[in-house]
This record gives structure tokens, C-alpha cells and sequence, in this order.
């Protein structure tokens, strides 16, 4: 990895949070993310890659280092493979917990219509058996209590001013979380990303 790419995810392994939801990682350098988040105590990980026409090729990364058993789901999201589709979309299953915790970076424009609407059906299945959803990332929007995501599922949304860093004014990032969990704090940490870093403290009944 470039130097900047590593102090960017250093940036977000200092924090010590549980998980971590990274966007945006060029995907010939996922493989070494992961190392070192691996030697970070961050060794349960899941990730996807968008490949666009463009040969532009970015991928998410999501990163565990509670204990207990995690199984890896993987959500396909429409127009994945187009330059306005985001950066993919990943998921671990936490069981300790009966949490599922999402990654995503959603496209702009008129793609993020149909991949909130995907994110939509997968709570709604992930409702039905019981567990409960978290979803963390770039959604390229400031208006998602306005969605069906937010207004069918009444899943709440711990944000703040995340771009651009240097100048926060729209609230790009989002970390939609389930009603029946609990977020005690919430904000934004310095990052050498072109967007602010967003963290939550989420508490388990």
C-alpha cells in the first residue's frame, strides 16, 4: 500500500473499535489490509470489490475482533459493476450476539435507488429470523430517513458532517442501526481520508 492509504487505515485501527467498516480500498490492496488489520487483532474480516468499465476497482472491508463465532454473508447490490455503483458491500454475522453488521458503499445518482431498495430486502429477511442489522458506510446521500430503508424498517441513523474532512457539510456517512438496539454516543474522528472518520458506541440489551 501507498503510505497514505496506510496512515488512513491506521487512523481507523486507533480508535480500538470492535468493528470496522472501511471503504474505498483499491482492490489489489485488500489483501494487505488485511494483514494488517490481522496483526491488529482485527483477524475475522469479509470483502467485496466493484470492477468497473473504468477499470476503476475499489473494494469494502469489514473487520472483527470480538470473539465468538462470525459467518461471512455477501449482498450483491445492483450496478455493482459500474463506475457509479460504490464500492461493494459485505457483512458479518455476529451469533454472540444475533447482530448482522453490514458494510457498504452505495453508488450516486440514480443507483442508489434500487441498492437501497436490495438493503431493504435483506433487513426484512434478516427481521424475519430474528437477528438484528446494522449498516455502516458511504451512501453517497444525506436524506435516508426519507427512504424505504429507514421508513419500513425504522432502522435509526447515528451521522454527523463527514465530507469533505478538511470542511465538513454534508453527512455523507451513515451508521443505520435497529431499533432495538441502543447507541449511546456517536461522532467523528480526524483521518487522513478526503472524509471524517464515523464511529458509534452501540449498546446490546
Amino acid at each position: 500500500m501507498t503510505k497514505g492509504m496506510e496512515r488512513a487505515l491506521l487512523d481507523a485501527i486507533s480508535t480500538d473499535a470492535d468493528i470496522l467498516c472501511l471503504n474505498e480500498i483499491p482492490s489489489h490492496w485488500i489483501r494487505a489490509a488485511k494483514e494488517v488489520l490481522a496483526n491488529k487483532g482485527y483477524t475475522r474480516t469479509a470483502s467485496s470489490s466493484t470492477h468497473s468499465w473504468l477499470r476503476w476497482s475499489v473494494g469494502t472491508i469489514i473487520a472483527s475482533k470480538t470473539r465468538g463465532f462470525h459467518q461471512e454473508i455477501q449482498i450483491r447490490l445492483p450496478h455493482e459493476n459500474t463506475f457509479a455503483g460504490g464500492g461493494g458491500t459485505a457483512a458479518l454475522y455476529l451469533n454472540q450476539f444475533n447482530i448482522v453488521i453490514v458494510a457498504t458503499h452505495l453508488g450516486w445518482g440514480w443507483t442508489t435507488s434500487s441498492q437501497i431498495a436490495r438493503l431493504a430486502v435483506f433487513c426484512a429477511t434478516q427481521k424475519e429470523i430474528g437477528s438484528k442489522v446494522i449498516i455502516a458506510g458511504d451512501f453517497n446521500r444525506t436524506d435516508l430517513r426519507k427512504t424505504l430503508l429507514c421508513k419500513k424498517h425504522d432502522l435509526r441513523d447515528a451521522t454527523r458532517p463527514t465530507y469533505p474532512s478538511w470542511n465538513p457539510r454534508w453527512s455523507l456517512d451513515h451508521i443505520l442501526y435497529d431499533p432495538a438496539l441502543e447507541v449511546a454516543r456517536y461522532g467523528t474522528f480526524e483521518s487522513t481520508s478526503d472524509h471524517l472518520g464515523l464511529y458509534a458506541e452501540v449498546e446490546i440489551p
